[in-house]
């Protein structure tokens, strides 16, 4: 049984990226906004332009579409797995920097979503991070049985699901606010 759990690390790891991928290539122009936000927190003194600012944000989606194939079926998954933590550690450093300056943005981290940044991000992340850690730590063996690998796939599938659309999910369960 512990041998699924690094194929369902790297799946989720997969899923997840190629999610935040397809959702940034959907809302380009409001992830370079946010992108501009979390610079201007994380490193107050850089100044980009429009172009400078289209490049980080499209070297950042370069990065999570080459992670996704990278980490699923290439026989260097360590290596990808290694590139999203150390892309994962990078977001939760922006995100943390940007809380800590009070910078309340939108996480366009999976698309159009307009809630600002706040812990519930950071803690995703540690999650993410905690996936990849774990995908490199544990020993894999590839498995054959088709019965525990479609399991292993659905499951990465739905909690990469959950993962993507947990700001939707908490504004489902929480209080309404008065106005």
């Amino acid at each position: 049984m512990l041998n699924y759990v690094p194929l369902f690390c790297r799946l989720f790891i997969g899923i997840v990226f190629a999610l935040s991928a397809a959702s940034k290539i959907r809302e380009f122009e409001e992830f370079v906004r946010a992108t501009r936000s979390l610079l201007e927190a994380a490193l107050p003194r850089l100044r980009l332009g429009r172009r400078g600012l289209r490049a980080v944000a499209s070297t950042v989606l370069a990065a999570e579409t080459a992670i996704c194939p990278f980490v699923v079926v290439s026989p260097w998954w360590p290596l990808g797995l290694a590139a999203s933590s150390l892309l994962l550690t990078l977001f939760t450093a922006a995100i943390a920097f940007a809380l800590r300056r009070g910078v309340r943005a939108p996480c366009r981290c999976f698309g159009g979503s307009a809630t600002p940044l706040g812990k519930r991000h950071l803690f995703r992340n540690a999650a993410l991070l905690t996936a990849t850690v774990a995908g490199l730590a544990l020993p894999y063996e590839p498995e054959s049985d088709p019965a525990g690998l479609a399991v292993v796939i659905m499951a990465a599938a739905v909690a990469a699901m959950v993962t993507s659309r947990l700001d939707d999910i908490v504004g489902l369960f929480a209080t309404p606010t008065t106005r």
